[in-house]
């Protein structure tokens, strides 16, 4: 409880903000002084927001942030404005102003005592309500997201999660309790209107048992569609954007898009159109260009995309919040985010299944015939750049085409395409696609040896910006190493890394190693013992109108997300990692995405910092689903299946014998906030180590689940265990929470008070416990 209401102090007051209207230019009364009386207590609840910020108490209580274009903004209040009273009311703290605030109706006016330079002011100031506060997110006026077949199927399938659970809530007489938080869940997520909203976070929001069942089916998809099976990597592309809103395209049975086809005469290769190389692979390029090229909006001339987006990460990097900025940071955020949701994501989705296509083995056979078989040739204004066994190298309009031969090649500059036929290479350029670069599409493919790729620009190997992306390396231990925006990393396009075989090491700062916004991206990793280490936003991370992923096939991997970004918290000793399943959205500008961390197999260790493995934040959808294998589970705050915000977080054991360990508060199982959190594990004997609101726990009006399929089990954690919190936020919203434990075999042990085994009950506040021994 303690730790529930100390989130609820610390989130209540950062979401003192709110509303968009256009900046006026009102102008306020000056004063000699204000006589302000007490704040009345037992003040209604409307809801009402004004859109700041504050710090400090008593007289030092001042504006520390006023939202762009939101009703305090057009009023005409400051940054460093001190706050006095408001309506004739003294206001002294953050809370009294919140409080204050909100009992106010939307639509209605206050007056704002305030003190500038030394000067008293009053200031009327319209009221308004949260879902005008984030007008970004409603101006498209988008419909609510489809239901789909594959939604009725999951639920008339069978499922024995699901139906565990919903068969518990029968038994304890939870049905009304849960049919209560359902519509309290939809009516949240509405508020926020519906621009970019994918259909399976409503799906998981309407149906909280069922929420698990978009990263069951997702994974499911990935791990079967293997070559072998007349499935491809382009199949897995499909997959990915078969989550996305439904297009207008007319799509194939399996709801992909990757049939799309361009029939514009090429103008880039003509002049190789009778070589080898053309019928094997650059007519594929060519086609995959057109695709991106029709899938852009038009832009405008003054904004600098590249400049713009890493603002905008940047931005992301330090903050929860996207408009912290000043006010012309804040604007240009809003720029790059409404030319971003016009970008046609499955046109895109087409070219970068195309893109895959590459990677199946009977192309890469013909693509190596082919570039043996190119007649040797070197442009003479070749840069001194790519140095080596070059064998091939001409200017396109898109860059450069170059073939490198089985010696050691330096690859130091960008260039459309370069296919490697061996040996140990280094990349320091290559394989990357901006607007800006003159391409829309960038392609290396490396036919053996130990490679390295680094590049520690924005915008690395295997990254696009308003473009397609692709690496793909057939064998070799190789490294890559990045900074931000690096190893399958798209923004507004596409971006895969394909690595099939070796021990790799994968290392980059943020946004990298399957990260997406506006855009699709995968990372697929077919064997190998491999280490990925990013700081955050990697591993499987889907911010806004994206479907990112993290595929590993084989091996014992590590994966780490807990090393440089200090928790957003403040709490010493811990940091952010944002990463290994995340689904993310820039709270109040956009809606979140589908972020999926899959392992197949292997001893697996994840290590994590906050929000992490398995975690969806507002109106995101998160999982990460691990095959099989001894895996051990390692993170903090908001981790191992957990969700705050109008969010669901999953994270899924098939099998072995595994380690949770969540520090802090608010994982395995932890929903906080109109969320819905669940972790499932499968089989083996377990062992879970919680802090404060974990192992089935909610608060704020959250769903929340831990399942257990069977073994011998071992239970710790201060508080949760099947426990439903303080439902203090928004006035309650007339629903409770729901915190559900079920363990369904096995000797078990638990630190908690009344759990055991062979024991079933529900607490006042929905925790319904279940072990079935």
């Amino acid at each position: 409880m303690t730790v529930c209401r100390r989130f609820a102090l610390f989130l209540g007051r950062a979401l003192l903000l709110l509303a968009l209207l256009a900046p006026s230019q009102i102008q306020g009364t000056p004063t000699a002084d204000f006589v302000l009386e007490p704040l009345p207590e037992n003040l209604p609840r409307h809801f009402g927001v004004i859109g700041v910020r504050l710090q400090g108490t008593g007289d030092d209580l001042r504006i520390s942030h006023v939202r762009v274009n939101s009703p305090a903004d057009s009023a005409g209040v400051l940054i460093e404005d001190l706050l006095r009273g408001a309506d004739g009311y003294r206001l002294t703290t953050l809370q009294e102003t919140l409080d204050y605030m909100q009992s106010r109706e939307p639509n209605s006016t206050v007056t704002l005592h305030l003190v500038r330079a030394g000067q008293a002011l009053q200031l009327p100031c319209r009221v308004t309500d949260r879902r005008h506060l984030y007008g970004l997110m409603l101006e498209e006026g988008a419909p609510p997201p489809a239901r789909l077949h594959r939604h009725d199927r999951w639920l008339t399938e069978v499922n024995v999660v699901r139906e565990s659970i919903d068969r518990l809530i029968e038994q304890l007489e939870a049905t009304q309790a849960l049919d209560s938080l359902r519509q309290a869940l939809m009516a949240d997520a509405q508020a926020y209107g519906h621009d970019g909203r994918l259909p399976d976070v409503d799906f998981a929001l309407q149906h909280p048992s069922a929420a698990a069942l978009p990263v069951v089916t997702l994974a499911d998809d990935l791990m079967k569609r293997r070559a072998g099976d007349g499935v491809t990597t382009a199949g897995r592309i499909e997959s990915m954007a078969a989550r996305l809103p439904p297009a207008e395209l007319e799509a194939d049975n399996d709801g992909a898009v990757g049939r799309a086809m361009i029939d514009d005469a090429d103008t880039v290769f003509t002049q190789l159109a009778g070589s080898p190389l053309y019928d094997a692979l650059l007519n594929d390029l060519w086609h995959t260009g057109q695709l991106v090229t029709r899938s852009l909006p038009a832009a405008d001339p003054e904004m600098d995309l590249l400049a713009s987006v890493a603002s905008l990460i940047d931005r992301f990097d330090t903050s929860f919040y996207l408009g912290e900025g000043d006010r012309e940071e804040t604007l240009q955020h809003i720029q790059i985010l409404r030319w971003a949701k016009k970008v046609d994501l499955h046109l895109m989705a087409a070219a970068l299944a195309r893109m895959a296509a590459l990677s199946d083995p009977t192309a890469l056979r013909s693509i190596r015939k082919a570039a043996r078989n190119m007649p040797v040739h070197i442009d003479d204004d070749l840069p001194t750049a790519f140095s080596g066994d070059i064998r091939y190298a001409r200017h396109t309009a898109w860059g450069w085409l170059i073939i490198g031969g089985k010696g050691s090649n330096v690859y130091a500059q960008d260039a459309a395409c370069i296919i490697d036929l061996g040996g140990d290479d280094l990349y320091l350029g290559g394989g990357r696609v901006a607007a800006t670069f003159g391409h829309p599409v960038g392609l290396i493919i490396d036919l053996g040896g130990d490679d390295r790729y680094i590049d520690r620009r924005h915008v690395g190997v295997a990254a696009a910006i308003a473009g397609v992306a692709a690496i793909i390396d057939t064998e070799g231990d190789d490294l890559y190493e990045g900074a931000m925006m690096a190893q399958a990393a798209a923004f507004a396009g596409g971006a895969l890394l394909v690595d099939q075989s070796g021990d790799d090491v994968y290392l980059s700062d943020l946004y990298a190693q399957g990260s997406a916004m506006f855009g699709l991206a995968l990372l697929l990793d077919e064997k190998g013992a491999d280490l990925y280490s990013a700081a955050q936003f990697a591993q499987g991370f889907a911010g806004p109108g994206a479907i990112a992923t993290l595929l590993d096939e084989g091996g014992s991997d590590r994966y780490v997300a807990d090393r440089s970004r200090p928790s957003s918290y403040g709490t010493a000793g811990i940091y952010n990692g944002w990463s290994q399943g995340v689904g993310c959205g820039l709270r109040g500008f956009a809606a979140g995405g589908l972020g999926l961390l899959v392992d197949s197999a292997g001893d697996d260790e994840y290590l994590g910092g906050n929000f992490s493995q398995g975690v969806g934040y507002f109106l995101g959808l998160g999982g990460l689903v691990d095959g099989a294998g001894h895996d051990h589970y390692r993170a903090t705050r908001y981790s191992q299946g957990s969700a705050a915000h109008q969010a669901a977080g999953v994270l899924i054991d098939d099998a072995g014998d595994d380690i949770y360990e969540g520090r802090i508060a608010a994982n395995q199982g932890a929903a906080w906030d109109a969320s819905i959190a669940i972790l499932i594990d499968r089989d083996g004997d377990d062992s879970y180590t919680g802090a404060g609101l974990a192992q089935g726990a909610s608060a704020m009006n959250g769903f929340a689940a831990l399942y257990d399929g069977g073994g011998n089990d071992r239970y710790r954690s201060p508080s949760g265990q099947a426990d439903g919190g303080s439902t203090e936020y928004w006035g309650g919203r007339n629903a409770p929470n729901l915190g559900i434990l079920i363990d369904s075999g096995g000797r078990d042990t638990y630190d908690r008070e009344g759990r055991a085994d062979s024991v079933r009950w529900r607490l006042p506040r929905y925790g319904l416990f279940h072990d079935q021994d």
